[in-house]
């Protein structure tokens, strides 16, 4: 809280970035004591993995009547599917609906994971059309993976 109070020292600006899962009830009451005055040269952001921001809460309430909440909340499997399937077509590929659904389930609706694991695909698959095999061949991501397991032929154990 010290770092979002004090005026910056080699610069006009300064950015505080809190990390943490969940913002402990001591903490959440110094957040919102300080959103009720700022400091203009700061700029606080507030991660965590709670799901939902709870207005009723006093930093939720200070936050949003500060003007600053952003959620991001993650892809639901289908809209990741469907993400995917439109970004294969961007790059004039088809990817059909049965591979996306599989990457999904594979390696989870994470779009960075996704996004890298589609580029991979696309580079490895030489035909027109991504099937599900061409998936579960280039696949180097499980969300219950074991990184002894060597999953195909085409792969060799660490």
């Amino acid at each position: 809280m010290t770092e979002a109070s004090t005026l910056p020292v080699f610069s006009d600006r300064r950015l505080v970035v809190v990390k943490t899962p969940k913002i402990p009830a001591s903490a959440r009451a110094a957040f919102a004591d300080y959103l009720k005055d700022p400091l203009k040269s700061t700029t606080l952001v507030l991660q965590s993995e709670e799901k939902k921001l709870d207005f009723k809460d006093a930093l939720g309430a200070a936050a949003g009547a500060a003007g600053a909440v952003v959620v991001f909340a993650p892809l639901k499997d289908d809209e990741a599917s469907r993400k995917l399937v439109a970004q294969a077509g961007a790059s004039g590929r088809k990817l059909t609906q049965e591979a996306a659904d599989r990457l999904v389930a594979e390696a989870g609706s994470d779009w960075g994971v996704l996004s890298q694991e589609l580029e991979k695909i696309l580079l490895y698959s030489v035909k027109g059309e991504i099937t599900r095999d061409d998936v579960l061949q280039c696949l180097g991501y499980q969300k219950a993976a074991d990184p002894g397991r060597c999953r195909g032929s085409s792969r060799i154990a660490a």
